[in-house]
């Protein structure tokens, strides 16, 4: 569905610089973990962001964090209900297998978005969040979540895997130095690298 318009339904502020961008679901098909790219029309520019809603809404969801004098996120959060935006995807690889397993979602900032899809899509899971936040204002939608652990700076998800250690398939999305720390810090603790999957926002 390269390059299909969709319609905005809404956005819904969750805190000072985060919104979720609500957009009709169109018949888009896609596995929970994956993600889009969207553009806005007139403008020469566009970004992937992960999907946030779930496998049965009958809408797409994005967690966007709006960037102080960004090109592109200050224009998504100036949408109103009616306009449209491109949508191009759904794509990737950052998907669970089995439902059975447990489940270590290990994110920063809005990097707990394709976690929030798939705990949605698969309510029955057995799995754990650990959410590194520079405040407790990004705990974004945390009671959507059974079991979440906000890991507010200056603590960080290395520091509590470091002192708290967890058994299970690894998933990891944000910004790569934490997920080269926090590999390498499973790595060390006997976690296969098979166990340990990841998504590198930068």
């Amino acid at each position: 569905m390269a390059n299909n318009k969709y319609k905005v339904i809404s956005i819904r502020d969750i805190s000072k610089t985060a919104f979720v961008l609500r957009l009709e679901r169109n018949g888009l098909e896609f596995v929970p973990g994956q993600c889009v790219t969207l553009g806005i029309p007139e403008l020469a520019t566009n970004r992937e962001y992960s999907i946030y809603s779930g496998l049965n809404d009958n809408y797409l969801e994005f967690l966007v964090k709006e960037v102080l004098n960004g090109v592109f996120s200050p224009h998504l959060r100036k949408l109103k209900k009616g306009d449209e935006v491109t949508v191009d995807g759904a794509y990737g690889l950052f998907n669970i297998g089995d439902l059975k397993a447990k489940y270590i979602f290990v994110g920063t900032g809005t990097g707990i978005a394709p976690f929030h899809s798939m705990i949605k899509s698969f309510p029955k899971l057995d799995y754990v969040v650990l959410h590194g936040i520079r405040s407790e204002t990004e705990e974004y939608n945390n009671k959507d979540y059974k079991k979440y652990i906000a890991c507010v700076s200056p603590e960080h998800v290395t520091d509590y895997l470091k002192k708290n250690k967890m058994v299970g398939q690894f998933y990891l999305c944000g910004n790569s130095a934490m997920i080269n720390e926090v590999y390498d810090i499973l790595r060390e603790q006997g976690i296969n690298g098979s166990n340990i999957h990841s998504e590198s926002f930068f």
